[in-house]
Parts: structure tokens; sequence; C-alpha cells
């Protein structure tokens, strides 16, 4: 225990609980968009509230199947987590999605602890002693982001135009990164790995601009006509108005996307270290506890202000611009995201914040802040409004003046979100009359599930062949040395090198859905053993039209237990913890 490595700015959630509270939120809905918005935002603040206060457990209330069903989830919380055991990042990484290049031991190793630092014993899955061998089956227990694929014609148009917005984003931040990695050793140890998650989500959303065409649009729009041609008088005309609904939601949600993603998600804040995003969050702190409990944004009930704060202190203490070469870093990334911000949200406020010299607007920032000092952030945090408002640091008062258009574009998606969620309801409806009720389990977003799969090669590869299903250790070092490179901070341990490495399987691929939230889950065999970790999923599993081939990527316990014995040389202790 004394070698693993404290995650200051890390914890674990695990699910103690779940309730079904459907019917309390029922009670509060009404037809009115705004009106509804306030009283699901004040009924979810009251339940995870009294959870909280109940239970002493982080709660949160979870909408599933467009609005139809709620449930309100417990969680143990654990903030002591520690880092056992990491491989190195030149075998760590899927260099690029889709399955182009895909040996990877993208895994590592962590344990939470109490709060009287003793490790926590949770219960485990046992770890699977032997491999698959292709055609059998298998299947990840799933927490999908998204599992909602058949959007209407509108709404593939919608993603077309998103996905143009995140290429120019991704592109900028790729360039930016990239270059500065090329500097040298210890400017490529910092940015490289925020190059590559810039590259891989580039994929992603290059992938799914593949499937959002204009002629996919034609056919979805072809597809919803020959269902309503199908449907009775009265579910056609449902159906038809919940079509007419969707389209002009996705021509509003448009205009206010941007907006949204840019203030609320930050990605005009972005940078290396994060301190504006920080900076942004201590404004949202300070003036949501300052708020009535029922006046505030999701999350933010008093049960949770505490956990909150300690989040807030944890990540500002990660925060080390300790270098000429850091500060720069901060700087110049966050000038990179702030020039996004002005070029991509015509909102005049913003326009006149960022008017003239970017770069020195970020330099100004870095150094005149205070936050990162404990003392000025703790009195920020307990001092209320009066004090921020008071501020000079000049970091606050910008997130001062942008903090307020983020609310309200939140506040605004929660509004809009309840006609779309109602239209939503009756498509699904209509469409399940036509082809039957097992077309409901694709349209259920954020919903646990088990993914069955087989093991064998995807349906769909790419250009370089077809792909076996399991990819074999000797093959993650191929890999390495033919598309990653041996430089720093690439390097190797040099076991990797003095031992001949085992014919066991790494990574394995099936045709079970792997789609964003769902990396990280256990995959497992027929005896409920775990026999690999999911981390990645070509095109396929990310498509919006039906009908088509799942492709996912996972990486295989056998490999990973066969490294930690041969190449790391893990004690006995830890393997026997693992089950094996």
């Amino acid at each position: 225990y004394a070698s693993e490595v404290k995650l200051p700015n890390l914890e674990v959630w695990v699910v103690d609980s779940t309730e079904d509270v459907t019917a309390q939120i029922a009670k509060v809905r009404v037809d009115n968009p705004e009106a509804n918005a306030k009283a699901l935002r004040k009924i979810t603040l009251q339940l995870e509230g009294d959870s909280m206060r109940d239970t002493g457990m982080r709660s949160e209330v979870k909408f599933r199947y467009h609005g139809t069903t709620a449930h309100l989830y417990r969680y143990k919380r654990y903030t002591d987590v520690r880092l056992v055991w990491l491989p190195e990042f030149g075998v760590s990484f899927c260099e690029m999605h889709n399955f182009k290049h895909r040996a990877a031991l993208d895994v590592s190793l962590l344990r939470v602890y109490n709060p009287d630092g003793t490790p926590a014993e949770t219960p485990n899955l046992a770890i699977a002693s032997q491999t698959l061998a292709d055609g059998e089956s298998v299947m990840a227990v799933g927490h999908p982001f998204q599992t909602s694929f058949e959007y209407p014609a509108s709404g593939i148009a919608y993603l077309r135009w998103y996905g143009e917005f995140w290429v120019n984003y991704n592109q900028k931040q790729m360039a930016f990164f990239g270059e500065f990695a090329k500097r040298g050793t210890a400017e490529a140890e910092l940015a490289t790995p925020t190059y590559f998650r810039w590259s891989n989500h580039q994929q992603v959303i290059a992938g799914g601009l593949d499937e959002v065409t204009i002629a996919n649009e034609q056919l979805r729009a072809a597809e919803d006509s020959e269902v309503a041609d199908k449907l009775e008088p009265g579910i056609r005309e449902e159906f038809i108005a919940a079509l007419a609904e969707l389209a002009r939601f996705f021509e509003a949600f448009r205009l206010e996307y941007a907006t949204w993603a840019l203030l609320e998600y930050k990605l005009g804040f972005h940078s290396q270290f994060d301190l504006a995003k920080l900076t942004f969050d201590i404004v949202r702190f300070v003036r949501e506890q300052s708020r009535l409990e029922h006046e505030r944004l999701d999350g933010f009930s008093d049960a949770n202000l505490a956990s909150l704060r300690e989040q807030i202190l944890r990540r500002a203490s990660t925060i080390k611009l300790d270098s000429l070469m850091k500060i720069e870093l901060e700087a110049t990334s966050l000038a990179v995201s702030l020039g996004l911000l002005r070029e991509m949200l015509p909102n005049p406020t913003v326009q006149t914040l960022l008017q003239g010299d970017i770069q020195a607007l970020t330099q100004r920032f870095l150094a005149e802040t205070l936050i990162t000092n404990p003392a000025e952030l703790e009195t920020l945090l307990d001092g209320g409004v009066t004090t921020l408002e008071q501020s000079v640091d000049p970091l606050i008062a910008f997130m001062r003046t942008v903090e307020p258009i983020a609310r309200r574009a939140s506040i605004k998606r929660n509004v809009m979100n309840g006609p779309k969620d109602k239209a939503y309801r009756a498509i699904i409806a209509a469409r399940q009359v036509v082809r039957g009720v097992e077309y409901v389990y694709t349209e259920s977003d954020s919903t646990p599930r088990l993914l069955p799969g087989i093991v064998r090669k995807p349906v769909l590869h790419n250009a370089d062949g077809a792909l076996p299903a399991q990819i074999m250790l000797p093959e993650v070092l191929t890999h390495y040395l033919a598309h990653v490179g041996t430089d720093e901070p690439l390097k190797l341990n040099d076991a990797w090198f003095a031992v001949e490495l085992a014919d066991v399987p790494v990574n394995l691929a099936a045709d079970n859905y792997s789609i964003g939230g769902v990396s990280g889950s256990p995959v497992l065999n027929t005896a409920l053993d775990v026999v690999s970790v999911a981390f990645d999923g070509d095109t396929a599993g990310k498509k919006v039209m039906a009908g088509i081939n799942a492709s996912s990527l996972s990486v295989a316990m056998a490999g990973v237990v066969w490294v930690l014995r041969h190449i790391y040389k893990a004690p006995e202790a830890l393997l026997k913890e693992l089950g094996v």
C-alpha cells in the first residue's frame, strides 16, 4: 500500500441504491415549458437534498426514456483514491479510433480508501482465468451516455451541423498542442496527452459525420413517411406533429448550442491545467450557494454544497504552475480557447470582453490571479457574493460577467427539453406500433443495460484489411515500434524488451455496442467473470442509422495479468486481490 500514489483530484462514486421517483416527478409536471422546467428543478433538488440528509450519500435524480421515468441514485463517495498501476503512455492509448491502430493497454488499477485511511473492501467480480475463442458470447455491463440513434431527418441535419462545429474546434486545439509538443521533450510530456485527447475526439466526430449525410437525412424522412402511412388516424397526426416539434427544437437548439457548449460546458475556457474552468466553477458555486435552494441549478442542493466545495479545493491544489514553461503553456492554451470563443460565439458581451490582444489578456490573468492561493480561495468560497463581487482578481472579474450568460443558457436548455422529450415519446410510441416492442431498446438514453455480443472480427473494418477478433501481446510491441516511437515521453520500460512476450490476448473485438459512457465497464463471459474492460468502439458502434453492425474493443484481463506478473513484477498479493 505504501507505494500507491494518492490522486487528489479524483473521487469515486459507487452506486449503493436506486429508487423509482417517477410518480413524484409526474405530480409536478405542467404543460407550460418554463413552468415545467422550474417545477422539475425544484422537485429534483428536494429529492436529492432529502436523500443526502437522510443517508449521507451523494444523491442524483436521473431521467430515462426521454423523461418517461426518473430514478434517484445514491452513491457511496470515496475521495481517497490511489494509483496502484499504470502502464507507460506509449502502450496505453489507442492512437486512432475506428480500429486503425488499436493495440493498446488502455487500463489502470486504482484503489479506494476509507476516511480513516484503511483500504476499502468492496465486492469484486472474479477475473476470468481463461481466454475466449472466436464466436464465444460476452456482454458489457454498460451505462451508455447515449443509446438513442434514430433521430428524425431534422435531427440528422442538426448532427451534421454539430459535427462541423466540433471539427473546427478540435482542429485548432490539435494544431496548438501538436506544435507545442514538438518544441522539446519536456513540452512533449505535458502537451502530447492533451493532443491525443483532441485527436481521438476528432476521429469520433469524423466517423459520425460519415453517417449524417444529406442522403441519410432524406432516407430517414422517407422512413418516417412510411411509418406515418401505416398508422391509424389520431396516432398518425400525433406522430406528424411530434416530428414538426422536433424540427423546431433542433433549429432553435442549433442557435443555443454554441452558447451552452462554449460557456456552460466550458469549451471556451479549456487550457492545459484548466485554471479558467476552475475559476468559472468558483463563481458559479458562490452565486448558487447564495440563492434559495429551489432557485438553484441542478446539483446545487444544500446537501451537496459541502461536497462541491471540497472538489473545488482539491482541484485548486493540483494546479502547479511552478515553471515558466507551464505558465507559458497555460497562458497560450487558454488564449487558443478564448480565441475560439470569440470566433464561434457572436455574443456582444463576450465580444467586448475579448476585444484586443487575447494573449496579453491571458498573461494578465495568470500574473494577477490568486485563486491557487489556498487562503485566498477559502476567503472567496466562504465570503459570499459580496466578497466575490468585490474581488479585483481579473480572472474572477471575467467569469463574473460570463457566468450569468452560461446560466441562462443552461436554464433555457432545460426549458427546451420538455417539449423535445414529449415529442420523442410520441415518435417512439408510433414507431413501436409499426416495428414492435423491441424497438424501445435503442431509445433509452443513459440507461444501465447489458450489451450482449460475441467475440469476432468486426463486420465493418478499415482499409488495412480484415481484423482478428483478438490482438495478442507481441502485437502491442510491434504496434508501439511501428506507430508510436521510442522517444520520451513514449519510452517503454526496459523489461518490455527483456522478456519473451507470451501469445496472450490484450484486446478483444466483439459485435456489441460500445458507446460513450461504456468505457471502463466490465465485459463478462457466460460465467459472469470479467474477461476484459471496454475502452473503445469503431464508427459502427456510434451510428445514427438503424440496422447496423456494431463493433467494440476491450482490454483483455489475460494480457493485463501477464504483464503485471512478468513485466511489472507485481506482488502475488496484488494478483490474489484481483482473484487470479
